[in-house]
Formats: C-alpha cells, sequence, structure tokens
C-alpha cells in the first residue's frame, strides 16, 4: 500500500479514497453508450471549425484548441501573431485565453459545465476575425 496525492490509500495501483474516484469518474468513458463527458457542445466546435479563419479545431476533455489560418505569404507556427487581436478580443469580454502562435487554447477545469463551456465557444466565435479583414 501507499498514500496517494491528497493523503488517500493506494493499493495494487488502485485509489480508495472517494474524492479521487469520483474525480476520475469524470474523465470516464461510458463504455456501453460510448459516450463521454464531452464539455464542449458540439454545434459550437462545428461552428468554429467552420469558420474562415480556423484551420482546425480539436475539443477534448476540458482543453479546446482552436488553430488560426495564417495570412497568405506568413510563415506561422509559435511566432505567429494572428492570435493575438483574438485573445485581446476575449479579454474585452473577461475571458483569458492562452495563445500559443497561431492557437489559441481554453482550458476549464473539469467541473465546467457545458453551458458554460458552450458560452466561451460561442464568444471565440463572436471575437474571430471576418472574412474581410483576413
Amino acid at each position: 500500500g501507499g498514500v496517494g496525492m491528497w493523503g488517500c490509500g493506494v493499493r495494487y495501483g488502485v485509489c480508495w479514497c472517494v474524492v479521487c474516484c469520483y474525480g476520475v469518474s469524470w474523465y470516464m468513458v461510458d463504455v456501453t453508450s460510448g459516450i463521454s463527458n464531452d464539455m464542449w457542445p458540439n454545434t459550437q466546435v462545428v461552428a468554429l471549425s467552420h469558420h474562415p479563419a480556423v484551420r482546425r479545431v480539436v475539443a477534448l476533455g476540458t482543453v479546446l484548441v482552436v488553430e488560426l489560418r495564417e495570412p497568405e505569404g506568413s510563415v506561422g507556427g509559435y511566432t505567429s501573431q494572428v492570435s493575438k487581436p483574438v485573445v485581446a478580443a476575449l479579454r474585452q469580454h473577461g475571458i483569458f485565453a492562452r495563445p500559443l502562435g497561431n492557437v489559441v487554447y481554453f482550458m476549464v477545469t473539469p467541473t465546467t459545465d457545458a453551458k458554460k463551456c458552450g458560452m466561451l465557444a460561442s464568444t471565440l466565435l463572436k471575437c474571430l476575425p471576418q472574412p474581410a479583414s483576413l
């Protein structure tokens, strides 16, 4: 046996702490239905993925990743500045997102409800550059 991160009992690789087990259940997939605890509403993820300023969207658990398209002739990658105006616009709405080059990251807690995640994704959609400014 041993002691887990928060003092819970761990024996044979199994956590016996009710709090830890409950927390881990947030990440579990219902194998009978194939449905996971998706936090990011599919409608907003699809809407983001179809926006002309967006190259790719990944929604996985507590993280939403939106890769923005680069203007023609730009090198892109980590040196890109394309996400800066988007992140600045999000901050005007009181939302702090993590920019990294041409990628904007949202990271929420495991207890954030899908409604709040949907609001964040919808606000991001409003903050993306419009086709005339691309």
